[in-house]
């Protein structure tokens, strides 16, 4: 595998911009997450320093390989380095690199909340926000879908520090540009919409809403079924994770069953990729399998004992 990558990173630029722009991204293959993060490491140790603009993109593109698999510190390098060359090439060329200045903050934010580094993630992402909203209210065709991201990551970020206002408002903001979004091009932007509904279940789970995270919910784990019996190794981590914010609410609703269900679809489908890497999603796997035996203890059923044993098995 590393020969193979080391071989494609020494392709010429036009070839290198057509194969990076075939390869389907970390979160959309599993099988293929090792292969683009040694791909991306390659390219990389091949660029120049006296090419910031390149080098930043490539170390966009191998940070977040980095982080679907697990491998949070590594990630967080590479996203901050990518940050220090946009800012650098944005102070000079603004109109040109603004918008990647603001994917980098984006993507920094995610890895420093991989981190346990809140507030620190919180003012990446804060900034990343800003921008795109100036940009957005320049070229809204352009830049409406990348300030609805960010958006999503700001809910995030504000929940994780306790602000739950401001996180819900975040995240509503975020669901009605994805769905205004979806309804005009349903391929491209049902799966962010999908995401987005997620955590505006979560949120509204947290401030006691339950009826509405019920709705929230329960319309995330439509959409994703739908994606993942389309592209299974795409979503299918993403259906297991919406699973279990349904199944949560759920249990606060008293519906134990019904919840012990939900529980258990997720983790029949998180199953195969904690078996494949269990860096990134054993904490999934481990925090459904308590929902799932809590659900079960409280709706008086016994659990699948084979189910669990094999959960039990790839996580520990």
């Amino acid at each position: 595998m590393r020969a193979a990558a080391g071989r494609l990173a020494e392709w010429p630029p036009a070839a290198w911009r057509a194969l990076t722009a075939a390869l389907p991204a970390p979160d959309r293959t599993l099988a293929l997450r090792p292969f683009l993060a040694e791909l991306y490491r390659a390219r990389l140790a091949r660029t120049p320093r006296e090419e910031p603009e390149e080098r930043a993109r490539v170390l966009n593109r191998l940070g977040f390989a980095l982080s679907e698999m697990g491998r949070r510190e590594e990630a967080l390098e590479a996203a901050q380095e990518a940050v220090d060359l946009y800012r650098r090439l944005a102070a000079q060329h603004p109109d040109a690199f603004l918008p990647d200045l603001a994917m980098s903050l984006n993507n920094l934010g995610n890895a420093l909340s991989g981190m346990g580094r809140r507030a620190e993630a919180l003012q990446a992402t804060q900034e990343a926000v800003e921008i795109r909203r100036r940009l957005a209210a320049q070229h809204p065709d352009a830049f409406l879908p990348y300030l609805a991201r960010s958006l999503a990551s700001l809910g995030i970020r504000l929940s994780e520090m306790g602000r739950r206002a401001e996180a819900l408002q975040a995240t509503q903001e975020a669901v009605d540009l994805y769905r205004r979004l979806a309804a005009q091009h349903p391929d491209a932007f049902l799966p962010y919409l999908a995401r987005s509904l997620h955590n505006l279940g979560v949120d509204l789970s947290e401030m006691g809403r339950r009826a509405e995270a019920l709705q929230a919910t329960q319309e995330a784990v439509d959409l994703y079924r739908r994606l993942a019996a389309q592209h299974p190794d795409a979503f299918l981590p993403h259906l297991a994770r919406s699973l279990g914010a349904y199944g949560l609410v759920l249990r606060g609703l008293g519906r134990s069953a019904e919840a012990a269900a939900a529980f258990a679809e997720g983790l029949r489908a998180i199953l195969p990729f904690a078996r494949a890497l269990p860096a990134a999603f054993s904490g999934l796997a481990g925090a459904l399998l308590q929902g799932y035996l809590r659900a079960c203890a409280e709706a008086g059923e016994a659990p699948d004992e084979a189910l669990v044993a094999q959960v039990r098995r790839a996580i520990e």
